[in-house]
């Protein structure tokens, strides 16, 4: 008996229907056919090899060779799963760095707690921005800084003629503020109008948190029932 022969009888002993069993013996010997004559067997021939093929049960319903390609499938899956997800997690990481870094510029740095919008008792609103901008009804482009209670203020006239140099005042103070911010006090101490030193105001300015005043009446009203004595550097 030839080694297909050997191999096809193999299958129908096991118990795969004859035309699966012809099937799969073409499959690996494509000359193969059940109406030749047998030739000798080769020695060569292993029977315990076939004993490795899937059981076939009745009606031709192959488990053990369905269960097998899916372990095989399976674990194809799993290695493309994996691969993929290395990547997917790499691009969601690069993502997620993307998002934060644009989420943090979005975010305006806090300078300090006088950052905001302030009365003052004439109804004057002045601004600390961010990035140390400041903004008054003087018309003069103005920056502020403020290092622990001491506040300095640079304006600089930018509508002087062109052949004029640019009139630039520097002011400098003492602030106190109050009640969880809801008020400061500021006593400006220098005065500097194009490097020459001038006399500072004397009055000592109390500013109100605009959200908590932002007309004449409603700043004498709070001014009235919330806030105490000036501190002691501001009457003297």
């Amino acid at each position: 008996m030839s080694e297909e022969r050997a191999y096809f009888e193999n299958l129908l002993k096991k118990g795969y229907p004859k035309e699966d069993a012809l099937i799969y013996t073409q499959k690996y010997y494509p000359d193969f056919t059940d109406r030749l004559p047998e030739p000798p067997p080769p020695p060569s021939f292993l029977d315990e090899d076939m004993n490795e093929w899937p059981v076939y049960h009745e009606g031709g319903f192959r488990l053990e060779h369905l269960v097998a390609e899916s372990i095989l499938l399976a674990e194809v899956m799993r290695d493309t799963i994996v691969e993929h997800r290395q990547k997917v997690m790499a691009a969601v990481g690069l993502v997620a760095v993307l998002l934060l870094a644009a989420l943090a510029m979005q975010i305006p740095a806090q300078l300090s707690p006088i950052e905001g919008d302030w009365m003052k008792a004439d109804g004057e609103i002045i601004t600390f921005a961010g990035q140390g901008e400041y903004v008054d009804r003087s018309g003069f482009e103005a920056v502020w800084s403020l290092d622990g209670n001491v506040l300095e203020v640079v304006w600089t006239d930018q509508q002087s003629r062109a052949e004029d140099p640019a009139t630039v005042i520097i002011q400098s103070g003492r602030i106190a503020m109050e009640d969880d911010g809801a008020y400061l006090w500021l006593r400006w101490t220098t005065l500097t109008v194009d490097g020459e030193n001038m006399d500072p105001p004397e009055a000592c300015i109390l500013l109100i948190d605009a959200k908590k005043a932002n007309n004449i009446p409603a700043y004498v009203s709070y001014a009235d029932e919330n806030v105490g004595k000036a501190p002691s550097w501001c009457t003297n």
